[in-house]
């Protein structure tokens, strides 16, 4: 046993074999839990989650065991690991960093708080009348007051109309709609989108529903980046919840704490980002680009929309904690027609991986025009380059820069929010960790040590990302596969002749 376990040490290294025994450690632990079940009468009865927790001490103290092993074998190694360290300060030492300002490009914007944004929320309403009181009802909760609603009504001929006349009569920020025909969901979200007075507005279907902090959340976003004209809206999360849920099912859910990230297009990978009432918009920017594409009876509607925005350079930025619930509906368009739901979503996925021809007054980083594969690749590209232009400036004692021309044949144009998003510093300290031998006597680095490496890996960065975005975006329009957003502009003349 005992050599068995030197062996695996040799071949795997001190991290690699608890790294093992943690893997081993997780699908033995399943097993045994299933045996026991099936085998110990009175065992079924014990809490799934006691079994669980012990499993999480246990890979606790198995982690902590690593690290105590590690310092171990750095101490019996002490020669070898002072001599290691001795000659990374050395190397440290030698490296002066110039003046980093000549490659600061990174284009931070800085801004401040904008007055009271009022919000438009429209409602598109058909046959509405089982969940539209729950879902005006948690409207007029919003903690958040400089709102007003639009409820479209989409010729229905059941109790939707009284309803919302209920509510119109009972807070004068309502306002009722009415459609002559039936014209479908993007039809009223246009009308809903087209009567906004507001310069934000955000989309709620009649049998979903907002969280009381809502708007809040969102909007203290918009009023921090209302200058950063590449933003294009606030987003949280909106859940799925069941289709009978309460709205006392619903604030309870709403404690959740819940963090999102910062999307782009290229991550989104193409896909929908987020739910029709997950987003707080500029009213007018979804004005100019044509609004909901009414053509789009199947489905998938707002997706379109939201990777129009995308494609044109602008980005959503997260509110915290949750928006609102999607309430899973027996006869909801996905559940109802699947086929042709997945028919759009073949489309839109064609469309990501195709090149854009954008409108150029309305777009703010052309970069984001190019097919979403080229943009992901851009970012491997990036990493490798990162790690070895660390390899090469500690072992060049700080000579050679990721100014050579290998670097930029290795580079591709990547877009804004790809290189705030990608953290190029951490493959940057790879790199120079590498580049120093240090393997795991990084370990026994001094805070001074950490501190010079950190500089290092930003100074590095800053002209990584200087080349990238000082390289040229090639002519799109000379591709095979294409999306032309040009007749978006046609649309929203058409749609919205104000604009």
């Amino acid at each position: 046993m005992r050599h068995r376990i030197v062996s695996l040490i040799k071949e795997k290294g001190i991290r690699g074999f608890f790294a093992w025994i943690e893997s081993g450690l997780s699908w033995r632990s399943r097993k045994i839990f299933w045996y026991l079940r099936s085998r110990i009468r009175h065992f079924g009865y014990m809490p799934k989650h006691l079994f669980w927790f012990v499993r999480a001490r246990i890979r606790s103290l198995l982690r902590y065991l690593r690290w105590g092993f590690l310092h171990l074998g750095l101490l019996i190694l002490k020669s070898d690991t002072k001599r290691t360290i001795g000659d990374a300060r050395k190397i440290l030492s030698d490296i002066q960093l110039p003046n980093a300002d000549n490659f600061d490009k990174s284009n931070i914007r800085t801004s401040n708080l904008s007055p009271n944004l009022s919000v438009g929320i429209v409602v598109p309403a058909f046959q509405a009348e089982e969940f539209l009181d729950d879902c005006l009802k948690s409207i007029a909760k919003q903690s958040y007051g400089h709102w007003r609603c639009y409820i479209v009504d989409d010729a229905s001929t059941d109790r939707t109309s009284e309803i919302a006349s209920k509510w119109v009569n009972f807070d004068n920020r309502f306002r009722l709609i009415h459609h002559r025909d039936n014209e479908g969901l993007s039809s009223a979200r246009n009308t809903g989108l087209r009567e906004t007075i507001e310069p934000l507005v955000t989309f709620l279907d009649a049998d979903d529903v907002l969280l009381a902090k809502s708007l809040q959340r969102r909007v203290a976003v918009m009023r921090k980046h209302w200058d950063d004209r590449q933003v294009a809206g606030s987003w949280a999360p909106t859940p799925q919840a069941p289709e009978g849920m309460s709205l006392k099912f619903i604030e309870i859910y709403g404690k959740r704490r819940v963090t999102s990230d910062v999307i782009d297009f290229a991550s989104t990978l193409g896909e929908c980002p987020f739910n029709a009432h997950g987003g707080l918009f500029r009213s007018e920017l979804l004005r100019v680009i044509g609004g909901f594409d009414e053509s789009m009876k199947k489905g998938a509607e707002d997706w379109d929309l939201w990777q129009r925005v995308l494609r044109h350079g602008y980005i959503f930025r997260p509110a915290p904690g949750i928006s609102g619930l999607y309430r899973q509906r027996k006869k909801s368009m996905v559940r109802n027609d699947s086929i042709g739901h997945l028919n759009e979503a073949n489309v839109l996925l064609s469309n990501a991986s195709s090149s854009a021809l954008v409108i150029n007054d309305l777009c703010v980083d052309s970069r984001a025009a190019l097919p979403v594969e080229e943009l992901l690749n851009a970012e491997l590209r990036l990493k490798r380059a990162a790690t070895f232009a660390g390899i090469n400036y500690v072992s060049s004692r700080g000579l050679i820069l990721p100014t050579a021309k290998a670097f930029s044949d290795l580079l591709k144009p990547m877009t804004l929010a790809q290189l705030d998003r990608f953290n190029t510093g951490r493959w940057v300290t790879a790199g120079i960790r590498r580049g120093l031998g240090l393997g795991y006597a990084r370990a026994l680095l001094s805070s001074d040590d950490e501190e010079k490496i950190k500089e290092m890996s930003k100074y590095i960065a800053d002209i990584l990302h200087y080349i990238v975005l000082e390289l040229p975006v090639r002519s799109l329009e000379a591709d095979t596969k294409t999306v032309d957003y040009g007749p978006c502009r046609v649309m929203a003349d058409h749609l919205f002749p104000s604009t």
